[in-house]
């Protein structure tokens, strides 16, 4: 990780218009240091768009915290068995890696079916 070697002073860079329904989850990102989310859409279930928010982070520390988060998100979901005795899960988040330019790694959440507005309460009721 980069240490810069001067001191640093912490500022707003710049805002941005977001989906309503999709900025609890974008403001969450961002709480995370050295995380910062750079595009997202709260979907369209009737043209078939999934939300999704897609964001950098070059702190394992945030990426483990998010991503246990996400994880906890889904063991607290409703589970069933298949006929087969199979664990089926309802429309779990799911978390998309991609290689970005030279030493970037890009992340992108995605919830499908109704979890969005799921996770949501959910993040509301487990307050980092």
């Amino acid at each position: 990780m980069y240490k810069n070697r001067h001191e640093t002073e912490e500022i707003v860079i710049k805002s941005a218009k977001v989906d309503k329904k999709i900025v609890p989850v974008v403001n969450w990102l961002n709480t995370y240091r050295n995380t910062f989310t750079i595009f997202s859409c709260e979907g369209d279930p009737c043209a078939g768009d999934i939300p999704y928010v897609m964001f950098f982070c070059w702190d394992n520390d945030s990426l483990t915290k998010i991503v246990e988060k996400l994880r906890d998100f889904a063991w607290s979901r409703e589970r069933t068995y298949s006929q087969d005795g199979d664990l089926v899960y309802r429309g779990l988040p799911t978390i998309e890696i991609n290689f970005h330019e030279r030493n970037m790694v890009r992340y992108t959440v995605e919830f499908p079916d109704l979890t969005l507005e799921e996770f949501i309460e959910y993040l509301e009721r487990k307050k980092k």
